[in-house]
């Protein structure tokens, strides 16, 4: 399987050009979590929180089984293992190879993404498949990934899907699903010391805890005109993005480690446990907070 992988990324590789390198570095942004996030904020204060909360939960969980895989696989991606043959394309990932998080992340988006088809339209379906592939392909093109590693990558995405649909359907679902695998995430997270695992459960945690609270206390209004949307928007994300970048900035000045962001701690990982959660906390009670109070008409 070996020979295999490597004869296919460098057969992929030997079509490189300017082009398709800014091509699908640009295609293999749609499996990053950074597109996954914002996809769920415009969902959540826009569209439909509830749904939102389904879309992202879903990412998140997908993230820490990901990452919990990656530590037990332990396997060099493919420009680290094969160096004279499969070059680097931009910056590159760090951590191990197997299962591809881009494969997996893009597979959970357009199935979750695909229960609303109906409403988008036939078409939504194909484009979201086509995605898809092509976020595949780019990891093999940029040299990050093999085939088997995408491959996985997709299929647990789909086998978890389906897990968690089944799951749902059950009467006990409601209690133990949403909040029993809640106790297992920090001890995984500090087991692999994985940063994408402690990014991933700090937000699980900062959703679990914000949605129903703003549900129960706050209950802001999603839909609205389009203008007010576009502010909502520009708000959210603003103030999102200056929390996960002007802490970052504060713990830099002497919290983290020197070596944090090859080689992080548990201090370090704990601080970055910290921004997200906040992150997720504004996400699901400041946000809305500030939404239903200067945007929503009051009876």
């Amino acid at each position: 399987m070996t020979s295999i992988n490597l004869t296919i990324s460098e057969f992929i590789q030997s079509f490189r050009s300017d082009f398709l390198d800014a091509f699908f570095l640009f295609i293999t942004q749609f499996g990053d979590e950074t597109v996954f996030l914002i996809v769920g904020a415009v969902l959540y204060w826009t569209f439909d929180k509830k749904f939102a909360y389904r879309f992202i939960m879903f990412f998140l969980y997908g993230a820490v089984f990901n990452g919990s895989l990656k530590f037990l696989t332990n396997t060099p991606r493919p420009y680290v293992e094969h160096p004279e043959s499969i070059q680097l394309i931009g910056e590159g990932s760090l951590g191990t190879s197997l299962p591809s998080g881009h494969a997996q992340n893009s597979t959970t988006m357009a199935l979750v993404l695909s229960e609303k088809h109906r409403q988008v339209g036939k078409w939504f379906t194909t484009f979201l498949t086509v995605m898809v592939i092509l976020v595949m392909l780019s990891r093999l093109y940029l040299g990050e990934h093999y085939l088997s590693d995408v491959i996985f990558g997709s299929a647990i995405a789909y086998s978890f899907y389906q897990l968690i649909r089944y799951i749902q359907a059950k009467p006990f679902a409601s209690t133990y699903v949403q909040y029993l695998p809640l106790i297992l995430l920090l001890p995984i997270a500090i087991l692999t010391n994985d940063k994408n695992v402690f990014l991933a459960s700090a937000s699980i945690f900062g959703f679990s805890l914000g949605y129903p609270l703003e549900r129960r206390y706050i209950g802001f209004k999603e839909k609205t005109k389009r203008p007010i949307a576009i502010i909502k928007l520009v708000v959210g994300l603003g103030i999102a993005l200056a929390i996960r970048v002007g802490l970052k900035a504060v713990f830099e000045m002497g919290l983290y480690s020197i070596d944090f962001e090859i080689n992080p701690t548990l201090g370090d990982q704990m601080l970055d446990f910290l921004r997200y959660f906040l992150i997720a906390i504004w996400m699901t009670l400041g946000a809305p907070l500030v939404f239903k109070t200067f945007f929503q008409p009051q009876r």
